[in-house]
């Protein structure tokens, strides 16, 4: 997918998700929704909107690894699914992103794939 595009595309999303969380919630909705789930980014890499979301903050998993006080190669195992990320280390990871933890599941969804 075009780069340029991956960014209004991943707020387009999370503007919709967040829409859709807020009228579900709701006892009595306004609205009623019937939308298909979202789909994923590219679907084929774990991890997929986490990635782009350090791509668009221009941070290298070299940095993430300092910050976390890892190896590249663990954060490495961590993007691909091959080790889990410990809840502690989602935080951080949410906070230097500036992200609300309402998202964390869409960075980090179960088995790394949304």
């Amino acid at each position: 997918m075009n780069e340029q595009l991956t960014e209004p595309i991943v707020k387009i999303t999370d503007a919709l998700a967040g829409l859709i969380q807020a009228v579900t919630a709701m006892q009595n909705p306004v609205i009623q929704l019937d939308l298909p789930s979202l789909p994923t980014l590219r679907g084929k890499r774990s991890y997929e909107r986490l990635r782009c979301a350090l791509t668009d903050k221009g941070l290298r998993q070299s940095y993430l690894a300092y910050i976390l006080g890892i190896t590249q190669s663990a954060v490495s195992s961590r993007l691909t699914g091959r080790c889990d990320w410990p809840m502690k280390d989602v935080y951080v990871v949410m906070d230097l992103l500036k992200l609300p933890y309402e998202h964390m599941s869409a960075y980090f969804p179960k088995n790394g794939k949304a």
